[in-house]
């Protein structure tokens, strides 16, 4: 949608009664702050009628309804009135303030200091409210766009591998009552976080299992989100009732400012450690409900043939994407707001967990994702804004089945009950990501079918385009005519 020209400083003033006034002020990727201004007569017009009707509709010992005195209504009912008063004047002018300014607005404003906005005795009443905004997108022709389809394959190994990723998985996890700790192992921690040169103390995260990376070629882990370079060399030997001290350079892309690019220290305080043993063969078996090995197996190649087409649409989706982030222009300002950040590393663990990793590996990947250059968000960031738009123009909208059928889908993938799988991502502020997820799918597989598929072999895909050659110089081939 278009804005307003001189929107880093814009103010709507008129000494007209009843209108408000409006300053605009830009204050991060496509984000910006309203300052509303609501004049006295308004809110006196305001209060007026909404004492009026009330006074119609009150019933008060005494009067017969709609006979009160004004004055004895107002006395009996004035916080009341005054509070639906200021909730009504905030909705009212922040919507004709949009409207005005013709923004495009995505998601929940956030209006400051809401429950500390008092209704004033005189006087305008005044409020901050922060937006973020779909940025001006020309987009270019969704038809025809070239997309490989590379064919995949499930080898006799890879269904080997994943038999024994479902024994870990569905392993029983038993306390280590001695020893010490081993590559694979559950650490349960008390984990503090502290920040900036005096240590300030900002986060704490009491009964945190951090889990110790098993692989030798990738020792860095997660820790509450952050991912922690050489993690296992700093836990493998020690035991329980131990404490360990990290300093480090928080993640470039972290969510909370106050940890991300920042020095921070992650004092853990290592309270017992749990062994994870795999169940055997015919536990996995009973559980898939097969008859007998080869069943198994059969059902586990049918897993991995579904998980293997999710990764292929996914492929292509990824190239259209990037065939459109080539194509659009688009400049985002520096400094990328805590919201924002969030925005991304949802919609990263939701595709993760929509593809069946597990969610060991969907917590390590995640904290790469924050460990990822701001570059890289940005990137990610305004695939969100072009798919956005994309979706506007195309109509396309995610449904409520649909969210609970992606809800039941993760509830199963992770051995949980749907509803309680709902409470944890309303928790977390995911479920609006499931709705923002599945209309992303749902717009990619529409351009798919606009777009011009070959389908290659796994090898071809993997080998790099061959460079264009060059335009020889205009002298240069007169030359050789």
């Amino acid at each position: 949608m278009a804005e307003s020209s001189d929107d880093l400083s814009v103010k709507n003033e008129d000494t007209q009664s009843g209108e408000q006034s409006v300053a605009v002020e830009e204050i991060g990727p496509a984000r910006k702050r309203l300052t509303i201004e609501i004049p006295p007569d308004r809110i006196a017009d305001a209060l007026e009628k909404n004492l009026s009707q009330l006074k119609v509709d009150a019933q008060i010992p005494g009067f017969r309804k709609g006979r009160a005195p004004i004055k004895l209504v107002e006395r009996r009912f004035s916080t009341a009135v005054r509070e639906d008063v200021r909730g009504q004047l905030i909705s009212e002018s922040y919507s004709q303030a949009i409207e005005d300014h013709k923004f495009d607005v995505i998601g929940q404003p956030d209006i400051k200091g809401a429950e500390e906005i008092k209704l004033p005795d005189s006087g305008p009443l005044k409020f901050e409210v922060e937006i973020e905004i779909t940025p001006e997108i020309e987009l270019p022709s969704l038809e025809g766009i070239k997309v490989n389809k590379v064919k995949f394959k499930i080898t006799q190994d890879e269904i080997e591998a994943e038999i024994d990723q479902q024994r870990q998985q569905y392993g029983k996890m038993e306390l280590v009552e001695t020893g010490k700790i081993k590559a694979g192992d559950f650490v349960l921690c008390d984990v503090r976080i502290r920040s900036g040169k005096d240590a300030t103390e900002i986060a704490h995260h009491p009964g945190t299992y951090v889990i110790v990376p098993d692989k030798k070629d990738e020792p860095s882990g997660p820790v509450v989100g952050i991912l922690v370079e050489n993690l296992a060399p700093q836990l493998t030997g020690k035991s329980a009732d131990s404490d360990i001290t990290i300093s480090m350079t928080g993640p470039q892309s972290h969510e909370d400012e106050r940890i991300r690019n920042q020095p921070i220290t992650l004092a853990l305080h290592l309270e017992s450690i749990s062994r994870k043993e795999p169940v055997d063969l015919e536990t996995v078996q009973l559980m898939y409900g097969a008859e007998s090995p080869k069943a198994l197996k059969d059902q586990v190649r049918q897993n991995l043939e579904r998980r293997g087409e999710l990764n292929q649409t996914s492929d292509m989706y990824r190239q259209i994407t990037e065939s459109l982030l080539d194509k659009v222009e688009m400049n985002l300002p520096e400094g990328l707001t805590e919201r924002q950040t969030q925005r991304v590393m949802s919609r990263r663990r939701l595709e993760l967990a929509y593809q069946g990793v597990p969610e060991q590996e969907i917590d390590q990947r995640v904290a790469e994702q924050r460990s990822a250059s701001e570059e890289e968000v940005q990137k990610q960031l305004k695939h969100f804004f072009i798919l956005n738009k994309v979706a506007k123009q195309l109509e396309v909208e995610a449904s409520e089945a649909e969210v609970n059928g992606q809800i039941a889908s993760m509830a199963i993938q992770r051995g949980r009950r749907p509803e309680k799988m709902r409470k944890e991502l309303i928790k977390s502020g995911e479920l609006e990501q499931i709705f923002v997820q599945i209309r992303e799918r749902k717009t990619l597989e529409a351009i798919l079918t606009k777009s011009k598929v070959t389908e290659v072999d796994s090898d071809d895909a993997s080998k790099p385009a061959k460079p264009k050659a060059k335009p020889k110089p205009k002298a240069e081939a007169q030359s050789q005519t």
